[in-house]
């Protein structure tokens, strides 16, 4: 599975950086409703003819441990957004994507197991240009998967290209 999503990431990366105008790199902070956890977004941010945008990325959420064993949540996406300009600093933008969420649980006495499930995203959100090459954003999106949950969340980029 982890072979998959990184080819898969890979090529999407390679796909969208010959063509894209700009490219950004961030992350920051999100919040998953059914997890009920915070965590730690790491992105990549592709735009192409000055409105599309193609978002790779990965959640990391801190584990939950209790007495014997711990849960470990990751969300891999590749989300699109549209950017409707407010001005030259506020974009505005809906989302929609591919979700691929793993659960683990590590157990001390049973043993450890996991599960993968693919799901998509709906949602949006609004990013503000502090600087010519640095961005903050805040979205949010919901993931319909078994594992139906709003995310939250709030970070920045920085202009590479």
């Amino acid at each position: 599975m982890r072979k998959f999503l990184v080819a898969c990431s890979l090529l999407a990366i390679i796909a969208t950086s010959s063509n894209a105008q700009s490219i950004l790199a961030g992350g920051g902070l999100v919040y998953g409703t059914w997890t009920e956890q915070a965590g730690i977004n790491i992105r990549g941010d592709f735009r192409l003819y000055e409105v599309w945008c193609i978002i790779p990325g990965i959640n990391f959420y801190f584990a939950e441990k209790y007495d014997n064993y711990k849960f470990v949540y990751r969300d891999y996406f590749i989300d699109g957004h549209y950017l409707f300009g407010l001005n030259d600093q506020v974009n505005v933008y809906p989302l929609a994507g591919i979700n691929i969420s793993t659960f683990a649980i590590k157990d001390e006495i049973l043993g450890d197991d996991s599960d993968a499930e693919v799901g998509l995203n709906i949602g949006g959100g609004i990013e503000y240009f502090f600087t010519e090459k640095v961005a903050g954003f805040f979205e949010i999106k919901y993931t319909i998967a078994k594992t139906d949950q709003a995310i939250f969340g709030l970070g920045a980029v920085y202009k590479i290209k």
